[in-house]
């Protein structure tokens, strides 16, 4: 991806993630009958309201999709053990596998940031007769980082057209049920889901452009020598 574009496109999530964030607090905030919570966006959210006998499917369904986003991150970590271990030197585990590791601590710092601290929005339901903050969606926003991080960890760009085709497509429709899955089991509201895969994208550009910074670097160096 072009530089320019690649800072555009960062540039574009994180404004839009940030402008979404402030809307929530500030327009059509009203009391939730069923949760009493305030709820950012109220209206707007309420037409992604869903009564329908399948939500602890759809539940299930993103559910599994997240857990296979995670295990593809557990996959990565253990080679970056394997790589330590190996070697015997933290310098030579590959760099890219440390900076995947870095990205997926900071989505983890998010998380616990929404989740505890920065209460932006709540869900529309009770949870195990918990009040909840839904605000962004983690599994949204997990799997759209990880399933579109993965493939530029396979280095997909250096594979056929037809390989890369299918896995992003395919990454593509995942984020897309995931996304639905959240609003029709009830647990997210849609702003959630936006917000997740602001996110998630905010972050996925940011870690292009690290990449990128690295292999510019690494270049350079080549040149030197």
């Amino acid at each position: 991806m072009k530089k320019n574009l690649l800072n555009i496109l960062l540039f574009s999530c994180l404004s839009l993630f940030v402008l979404l964030v402030i809307l929530i607090l500030v327009v059509d905030v009203q009391i939730h009958p069923y949760t009493l919570q305030n709820v950012g966006l109220y209206s707007l959210n309420e037409l992604f309201i869903f009564n329908n006998n399948s939500q602890k499917m759809w539940d299930i369904m993103s559910d599994v999709f997240m857990y296979i986003a995670i295990a593809g991150v557990l996959v990565v970590a253990c080679l970056g053990a394997y790589q330590l271990v190996k070697n015997k030197s933290f310098k030579k585990v590959d760099s890219e596998i440390i900076l995947l590791g870095g990205f997926i601590i900071l989505l983890a710092v998010a998380w616990i940031l929404f989740d505890k601290f920065v209460v932006i929005n709540h869900r529309p339901i009770i949870v195990d007769g918990e009040i909840e903050g839904s605000f962004p969606s983690t599994h949204v926003m997990l799997v759209t980082f990880v399933y579109l991080a993965l493939g530029q960890f396979l280095k997909l760009d250096s594979k056929p057209n037809k390989v890369k085709y299918v896995y992003y497509v395919s990454a593509s429709i995942v984020i897309v049920i995931t996304s639905l899955g959240r609003i029709l089991s009830s647990m997210h509201w849609f702003t959630d889901v936006l917000g997740g895969i602001l996110l998630g994208l905010t972050l996925y550009f940011a870690y292009l452009k690290v990449i990128g910074i690295i292999k510019e670097k690494g270049s350079k160096n080549l040149e030197h020598n």
